[in-house]
């Protein structure tokens, strides 16, 4: 009895905050300035605001809907749908830093959503609010000494949760694109990290058991990498290097006298966008996803070093076939152990051996030595984390797979709750999983067709190539 009444008097207690924050956003609604929000209270006090706001309408769209037609029920959720979408555009769009980094990630990754909505959150991957003109030119001077490009668009061509970029030519005459960090980021994103319990009641409130500030604190972290963008710019030419002249994958290449702590300069590629391209006939899709996947798998079983942020925006389809991959902030080295753990479940799945991926997971502690495992739930639950490599056949992604593998793997309403339970993944698979999920999530939506599982035996098994694309990869 005495846990239910604390548990009631915190959730009042969150309340009562909340509502309070509420009050405080919509007093500093009209406040968006050239500057970031960098204060936790005012951070908080507008996503508050979002949330009250989001919640009374949809709480008046249900009112409106009773003892009316399916079809009618369909249109005013939907209109509701598009209106809340607006406002979390508009407000993680200005706030910037993890909470728009999230944002980035629900506005691709779930499914479900109606295709205006979807649409809507869609801009948040690459063309969120700018900073102003005077601003960009502050950062560079700042950091540069003067401006040192011929020209360089006012408009940018995208705009993301850590800066924005635009288009410039060189006094050589060069196209490149030039990276400006939003002033004030960094101390936004350590507010957000306060706000961690806030950014996440919602989702909490739904799946139990899921630590939100455990995952915020993994986002930030790993965020915080991308605050110097000298490191960024190593990042980028160590894959630049690995795939230079290379027939599918492209890299661009960054200008190192053009860039300093908080810009960053790069050759430019043009080509199409992702979203340009799900109108293309399924074969071109397959080809695309097929090059998606072996760069995002070969950088991890292979290579044991990948970029963790796989979003739309972040790819651009050339004219010659080639993908080029961008935003190289969020790296992850893999350390001999940790690439051996990545490795183990596959190699499981492909040898068909539920005794070799436990005695694996044993080896290497994600399973107690002292647990006791039921090996036939164990080997489910990791089929169906690796569903697309498990049999010897063409497998299609779909959005709807994706979310379900995810709900059934990720979620505490999981079926396979016991097993996730005992595992115990080191903290570096949370940016691992994510990769891949994203990965998921983006071959998902181009609905992607291969035989996954050849592909995987590929990099795992050294065994030969079997498509075009692999004969020519290496």
């Amino acid at each position: 009895m005495s846990k239910r009444r604390g548990a009631t008097k915190q959730i009042l207690k969150t309340m009562a905050r909340t509502l309070g924050d509420a009050v405080r956003g919509y007093r500093i609604r009209g406040s968006h300035t050239d500057g970031l929000a960098t204060d936790a209270d005012a951070r908080r006090a507008h996503l508050a605001r979002m949330g009250t706001s989001v919640g009374a309408r949809m709480g008046v769209a249900r009112l409106k809907t009773i003892g009316r037609s399916e079809q009618f029920k369909q249109r005013v959720a939907e209109e509701a749908a598009m209106r809340s979408a607006a406002d979390v555009l508009e407000v993680m769009g200005h706030m910037k830093g993890a909470v728009m980094k999230l944002a980035q990630m629900a506005s691709f990754a779930v499914d479900g959503l109606p295709e205006g909505v979807q649409q809507q959150l869609a801009q948040l991957q690459s063309a969120a609010p700018p900073m102003s003109f005077e601003l960009v030119e502050q950062v560079i001077t700042s950091e540069l000494g003067r401006i040192p490009f011929a020209e360089l668009d006012e408009q940018p061509m995208a705009a993301a949760s850590i800066g924005q970029v635009h288009r410039a030519t060189t006094r050589e005459g060069k196209q490149v694109v030039v990276k400006v960090q939003y002033p004030g980021v960094d101390e936004a994103i350590k507010a957000d990290l306060a706000n961690a319990d806030m950014l996440f009641q919602t989702v909490a409130a739904m799946f139990g058991g899921f630590n939100p500030k455990e995952f915020l604190q993994e986002v930030v972290e790993r965020m915080t990498e991308e605050f110097d963008y000298r490191k960024e710019a190593a990042n980028q030419q160590y894959f630049a290097d690995r795939y230079r002249n290379h027939q599918f994958v492209k890299i661009p290449d960054t200008v190192p006298e053009l860039s300093a702590v908080r810009v960053l300069t790069s050759e430019l590629v043009t080509g199409r966008k992702f979203y340009d391209l799900l109108d293309e006939p399924q074969d071109r899709k397959n080809y695309y996803g097929e090059i998606i996947s072996r760069f995002a798998n070969g950088s991890i079983v292979n290579d044991g070093v990948f970029s963790g942020d796989p979003h739309p925006g972040n790819y651009i389809f050339m004219d010659d076939g080639r993908v080029c991959f961008l935003d190289f902030g969020l790296v992850k080295r893999l350390e001999p152990d940790e690439k051996a753990l990545v490795r183990a479940p596959g190699l499981a799945v492909l040898h068909r051996d539920p005794e070799e991926l436990e005695t694996s997971l044993r080896a290497r502690k994600v399973i107690p030595q002292s647990a006791t495992v039921d090996r036939t739930r164990l080997w489910e639950f990791f089929q169906m984390m690796l569903r697309p490599i498990v049999d010897d056949a063409p497998f299609t992604y779909t959005r709807k797979m994706v979310g379900d593998t995810f709900r059934a793997v990720a979620l505490p309403d999981s079926p396979y709750r016991d097993i996730q339970e005992l595992l115990e993944f080191p903290a570096m698979l949370a940016m691992w999983q994510r990769y891949q999920f994203g990965t998921s999530a983006v071959l998902g939506h181009l609905e992607a067709t291969a035989n996954w599982h050849r592909i995987a035996s590929e990099d795992l098994l050294d065994a030969p190539p079997s498509t075009e694309i692999g004969r020519t990869w290496r």
